[in-house]
């Protein structure tokens, strides 16, 4: 009987924990840096804390491009920003593009995020300016 239960208990445990890692994690900028367009000309700025969501996709998160493996969330509104076309790669790098470019190591929890050409990119309404441009790196914790 003892036997049984150690058996039960290992499958059931070795079950919980996914094979290749967490499947989300919180992340959250140490520090970030960039530029506002404001009246005709950009301004340098230090933005506030930004807190993001990695999380593998779901039925949920298939946006007009097409399936993806990952997606990055912002923490508070829960909307998709990021998109992630392949897993981590051999290294356990995994790198995403849509609203920000991000890029995430998995050994270190290290991550890097820019938007950079969308400020030069997005068509604005009539009488905006460009969009501002942003360059953070943070952790990120499994949760």
């Amino acid at each position: 009987m003892k036997r049984i239960l150690i058996a039960v208990f290992i499958t059931l445990f070795a079950t919980s924990i996914p094979a290749n890692g967490p499947d989300q994690y919180l992340c959250i900028t140490e520090a970030s840096t960039g530029f506002n367009w404001e009246n005709g000309k950009w301004v340098q700025v230090n933005f506030v804390e930004k807190k993001l969501i990695l999380k593998r996709s779901g039925p949920e998160d298939v946006w007009l491009g097409g399936d993806s493996a990952w997606v990055l969330k912002n923490f508070e509104s829960r909307a998709a920003t990021t998109f992630c076309d392949n897993d981590f790669n051999n290294s356990g790098y995994l790198y995403c593009s849509g609203s920000y470019q991000f890029q995430f190591n998995r050994e270190s929890l290290d991550f890097g995020l820019s938007s950079i050409t969308s400020g030069f990119t997005i068509k604005r309404p009539s009488g905006m300016g460009p969009d501002s441009m942003l360059v953070a790196y943070g952790k990120c914790s499994p949760f």
